[in-house]
């Protein structure tokens, strides 16, 4: 019996080697699919167990969606949010009408005190030294009345006299300054410009936070000027959850715009080269450049060869550039395309009166232009807006 089987195993050895290589090789493919799986294709693939959880086949009437470490990143996110929440509260300061503190005799009156919940507005320290910016000051108001009509506390209830104010002439916000401040905590400014889709968390001086997002940006007109802002936020769910006056962060942190009392969100951009010069002058200067111009990246048309640029053209009242104006005095004219300011393009992300407010009055720029089809460069020394 012995000897009938070795003799069949001799037959078919060739037959019994070639399973065996097939089975190893077949166990050598899966393992190598697994580890492709797991270190090489991980995004192609749909392994729950590997932490990856897919709603992307046809049971979910959507876009394809992929959630990575699903339970670890909730987690994290919350106590992040929770931990920027609780570092930028004391950023925030409250602008007050002021009021007499004292009380008469032994008799409590709760009139003698501020009510922290009905500020005036929203202050955001901007220095540790005590410069805040607000929109809660009304424009027409004289130094004197300011000074004396209001006063800034802060989330420790200390309360501030204001010894200097300085009006922003481009955006509905004051810089005021508080006597006595030391130390006062300070966030950084976001360095890039806020992305669709973006989270951010808006901060009000009352403790109200959300969790929200970017959902846009708009543009207030189609022609615009150089020397003036035309753009805004667009951030979800203002008018739902009542958001007014609160400052915008990322969730580094880092301060990326503010919503005024009219609930419209400004991006911080807009404050960047005012502060720079306040910090440095104690003055605010904004840069002049001197066109109007239209963004060509947000028109279209057949055979466009132009998609990009600030074409200057004409406003309502018939001025493409403000006579005697830096641009003119340079050169340029009604129906050239700008196209880059120094090394940043001009295009649907940087439009040219956010670059332009991000230099210093003085500053001397390098322009390239279109003129007939034809590329030029000028140099422009930018003018003060008066």
């Amino acid at each position: 019996m012995i000897s009938k089987i070795k003799k069949i195993l001799e037959k078919n050895r060739v037959v019994i080697l070639l399973i065996f290589v097939l089975i190893i090789s077949l166990l050598a493919g899966v393992a190598g699919d697994l580890i492709s799986r797991v270190y090489m294709f991980e995004d192609a693939y749909n392994i729950p167990f590997f932490g990856n959880i897919s709603f992307s086949d046809n049971n979910y009437r959507g876009a394809n969606l992929v959630i990575q470490g699903a339970k670890k990143v909730v987690v994290e996110q919350n106590i992040k949010v929770a931990e920027i929440i609780n570092s930028i509260n004391g950023n925030l300061a409250g602008v007050f009408k002021k009021i007499k503190t004292a009380d008469s005799g032994l008799n409590f009156n709760p009139d003698s005190y501020y009510k922290l919940d009905q500020a005036a507005g929203l202050g955001l320290i901007i220095t540790s030294d005590g410069w805040i910016i607000t929109d809660a000051l009304p424009k027409n108001l004289s130094y004197e009345s300011i000074s004396g009509g209001y006063v800034v506390i802060d989330k420790d209830k200390q309360i501030y006299k204001i010894d200097q104010v300085i009006k922003d002439t481009l955006t509905p916000f004051s810089f005021i300054h508080v006597e006595g401040a030391k130390d006062f905590p300070v966030q950084q400014f976001a360095e890039s410009k806020a992305e669709n889709g973006q989270l951010v968390i808006a901060a009000s001086w009352s403790g109200d936070s959300y969790l929200t997002s970017v959902i846009g940006s708009r543009e207030k007109s189609l022609v615009r000027s150089s020397d003036n802002f035309s753009d805004e936020l667009i951030i979800a769910d203002v008018s739902a959850q009542g958001l007014k006056e609160a400052v915008l962060f990322d969730l580094t942190g880092r301060i990326i715009g503010f919503l005024d009392s009219e609930g419209e969100a400004s991006p911080i951009s807009h404050f960047q080269s005012a502060i720079k010069s306040l910090l440095k002058d104690r003055s605010i200067k904004r840069p002049s450049f001197g066109v109007n111009y239209l963004d060509l990246s947000l028109l279209a048309k057949e055979n466009n060869k132009y998609k990009n640029g600030a074409l200057i053209y004409k406003n309502a009242s018939g001025v493409s550039l403000i006579k005697n104006g830096p641009a003119e005095k340079a050169g340029l004219k009604e129906g050239d395309i700008i196209i880059q300011i120094d090394n940043t393009e001009i295009n649907g992300n940087n439009n040219l009166a956010n670059i332009i407010q991000s230099y210093s009055a003085g500053d001397k720029i390098n322009v390239d232009y279109l003129r007939a089809g034809e590329k030029l460069e000028a140099q422009v020394e930018l003018g003060e807006i008066k």
